[in-house]
């Protein structure tokens, strides 16, 4: 229980550092929908369970920070409270710059599920890597 607290909290911490330093206009070399396709692949993945594969989108950074295992701890039950996916209902994509990642762009989703909606907040690297993720 104190674990899943604790993860939760340093995804909700993460999340808050990248809006933080977000700078609204998606950076050169970003394209729109290669952002919104990688973030709702690891929606997804999220959305059937597979944090293994969800982990391996991860950049070094996040893979050190959260393992799949952990992920399922975090996410896991309000995913089973949710149902099952359905759509996502609305997006958004945006970028910012950060001094340790360089420049991201930050995918939010607004997800429909059978039992009601999630809103996933993804944050993409350079080199297509999730660097922060959030589920509120």
């Amino acid at each position: 229980m104190k674990r899943g607290l604790l993860i939760a909290l340093a995804l909700v911490f993460a999340a808050a550092l990248l809006a933080g330093c977000s700078s609204g206009k998606l950076p050169d070399g970003f394209v729109e929908a290669d952002v919104l396709k990688e973030a709702e692949n690891a929606v997804a993945l999220l959305s059937a369970g597979d944090y293994a594969s969800v982990e391996e989108l991860f950049s070094a950074e996040m893979k050190a920070a959260l393992s799949a295992d952990s992920l399922k701890s975090a996410l896991g039950p309000q995913l089973e409270k949710l149902g099952a996916y359905d759509s996502v209902t609305s997006s958004a994509v945006a970028g910012g710059k950060d001094d340790k990642l360089g420049e991201y762009a930050v995918a939010v989703l607004v997800c429909k599920y059978k039992n009601g909606s999630a809103t996933y907040t993804i944050s993409i690297d350079a080199d297509a890597k999730i660097c922060g993720l959030y589920m509120k």
